[in-house]
């Protein structure tokens, strides 16, 4: 009898109930379970063996489609102040969700057809995902458990840093916001971070990190503006850096009680609640979301709902607070423009549809290097959603997007990158040669997971550990700063193979450029390109970028020669050793001069030129 076993997340008592059948087919959908599998010499077959390159183009486009769902509910029970609730959710953690579900159908669905099994078991996670699939599936496991997917920012990763040492806790959301709120209100009142000048010009920055952004800051205060800080992430003041630039430049941290009234906070408290159960009603009484989540005849919906509710039982009140705040600031005549870095977050969606007086400015955040062929993808920087302006980094995105996206080109403000004003050459001090590696974690908004990339990721790390020892290198590993499971994984894994090893997170990356010979960059794929390549660039660094997947893909940078890219079958140790001797990194440092003013205009003036197109945008209403 053939059976088919659908393995994820798997444990001892998962395998060993697997191990003494016969006549069994079994897929793997993660890289721990195919570890484990391996390490049990079960054979096994890895969802990476049902998919195509276009399958996995045709799944994303598909996932990006269903992230606007919210449009087919317009009742008032989902709307507050003529908001829709749902809307709100963050586009990014939808996508991540969908992300894992819809690849799992997929697999499912080929694989049934393709073995014909007469009996079809599953791990507990994946279970209520199979629920609709035309056959009888059982859990291996039928003890009880809980299906629902866990979003991104369930959990907060709160991290600090003594000296090398990162040190980190991570807690419940609501816990969270319930801490930064009160040490905000405390701090900012003791350190005159709560006073508004009433004879200032202000600009609005949603979610900016003041250390990040410190030039910008300083520009606005040179120019008789006053920075107000919206932040429900992270705390504008989560450092000593951000602290000492939001008071040197006279900024606000915009503490909701500052800006709503008591009266109106007092009713939030009132009615989140209600708010919340009238949504969950509606959710179980309405079939509408049975005719969008689906795919080839699998519906998914049910588990949709449970994690759209989750999201919503615990931000909720988050939501409607927001929304007030947002208005309070649109009721305010001195402010002349709000910059956003995206328009997909919670706040940011919040602000950008309440906003009705002051320009939305979406400022460029990152390294984008968008093709005609990628350029599905670039949904996932909001070029497609801002209704004013768009701030750029250089000629080449304005030209991506007046070809390619058809965007006007008086809606497009070339600026530079206002983070990178303070960026400059800096010659290395003749020390010990420091490689400094940034291994940028694997995703699975675009393409979903992809097991061989784990593997090719531990292959590259155990080359490069391997140089280090040859040569007698410091290596320095910066992890990406973002909240993602696989910085622990990458994490756990260096240390294993060294357990002396120095890892960062939070560090400036400008201070470890500096301070390093070359930069060497892992990229998990290659749809677009990390901002420390451009970083290195400025610093004067040479880089080499490895490519754990093969790609036909040409960037600029890359036709200019700006950077070294291999890919991870090529000879690593050899390739990282060459262009640690001066003569051979001088290419590609030449090349990278060349290239820089093609990417990046106005270096060092970046943050003028954005604050003076806000301010001849008011001049000329």
């Amino acid at each position: 009898m053939k059976t088919l076993y659908l393995i994820e997340n798997a444990g001892i008592d998962e395998v060993k109930a697997i191990s003494n059948e016969k006549d069994k087919y079994v897929v793997v959908f993660d890289y721990k379970s195919h570890l484990l599998l391996q390490g049990y010499k079960i054979e096994h077959q890895t969802s990476d063996d049902f998919f195509t390159d276009a399958e996995r183009k045709s799944i994303c486009e598909f996932c990006l489609s269903l992230t606007n769902w919210y449009d087919v509910f317009d009742e008032p029970d989902v709307r507050f102040h003529d908001v829709n609730l749902l809307s709100i959710i963050d586009r990014n953690e939808i996508l991540e969700n969908l992300m894992n579900i819809v690849p799992k159908i997929h697999v499912t669905k080929k694989v049934i057809e393709k073995i014909q099994p007469e009996r079809i078991f599953s791990s507990n996670t994946i279970h209520d995902l199979l629920t609709n699939v035309d056959r009888e599936i059982k859990p291996i496991n039928d003890s009880g458990y809980n299906n629902t997917h866990n979003v991104t920012y369930d959990k907060i990763d709160v991290s600090y840093g003594i000296g090398n040492l990162n040190l980190g806790i991570r807690i419940n959301r609501r816990k969270y916001q319930f801490i930064k709120n009160h040490l905000e209100k405390i701090v900012c009142k003791t350190l005159e971070l709560r006073e508004k000048n009433e004879k200032k010009k202000k600009i609005i920055l949603l979610e900016f990190n003041p250390e990040i952004f410190s030039d910008l800051l300083e520009e606005m205060n040179r120019q008789g503006i006053q920075p107000i800080l919206i932040n429900f992430r992270r705390s504008a003041i989560w450092s000593k850096n951000s602290i000492r630039n939001l008071r040197k430049t006279h900024s606000v941290v915009g503490i909701p009680d500052d800006f709503i009234d008591k009266i109106t906070l007092l009713e939030i408290n009132r009615i989140h609640h209600s708010c919340l159960k009238k949504i969950h009603d509606m959710f179980m009484k309405e079939q509408k979301l049975s005719s969008i989540f689906v795919l080839n005849g699998v519906r998914f919906e049910q588990h949709v709902k449970k994690t759209f509710l989750r999201i919503l039982e615990d931000r909720i009140k988050e939501y409607l607070i927001g929304i007030c705040l947002a208005e309070s600031i649109n009721k305010l005549n001195d402010v002349i423009g709000i910059i956003t870095l995206n328009v997909s977050g919670e706040i940011e969606k919040i602000f950008s549809l309440t906003n009705q007086k002051s320009p939305v400015v979406l400022l460029q955040h990152a390294f984008a290097n968008y093709t005609q062929e990628t350029s599905y993808i670039d949904a996932l920087d909001d070029f497609h959603l801002i209704k004013d302006k768009i701030a750029v980094w250089g000629e080449q995105i304005m030209q991506y997007l007046i070809e390619i996206r058809k965007v006007s080109k008086d809606r497009i403000i070339v600026c530079g990158s206002p983070k990178y004003d303070s960026y400059t050459s800096v010659k290395k001090e003749k020390q010990e040669k420091i490689i400094l590696i940034t291994p940028r974690p694997i995703i699975n908004h675009v393409e979903g997971i992809r097991i061989s990339t784990y593997e090719k990721y531990e292959k590259t790390i155990d080359a490069i550990l391997e140089l280090s020892k040859k040569k007698n290198l410091k290596i320095i590993f910066k992890l990406h700063p973002q909240q993602n499971e696989h910085n622990a994984m990458l994490k756990e894994y260096i240390k294993k193979k060294n357990p002396t090893a120095t890892i960062l997170q939070n560090k400036s990356i400008n201070d470890l450029l500096i301070q390093c010979d070359l930069h060497v960059n892992i990229a998990s794929d290659n749809f677009d390109a990390t901002s420390v390549l451009l970083e290195s660039m400025i610093i004067g660094r040479p880089s080499i970028n490895i490519q754990l997947q093969k790609s036909e893909i040409e960037f600029e940078f890359m036709k200019h020669g700006a950077v070294k890219t291999i890919s991870y079958d090529s000879d690593i140790i050899k390739e990282i050793s060459l262009l640690l001797d001066e003569k051979e990194a001088a290419d590609i440092l030449i090349n990278s001069q060349r290239y820089l003013p093609h990417y990046l205009s106005n270096h060092g003036k970046a943050s003028a030129h954005l604050v003076n197109s806000l301010l001849s945008a008011q001049q000329n209403k």
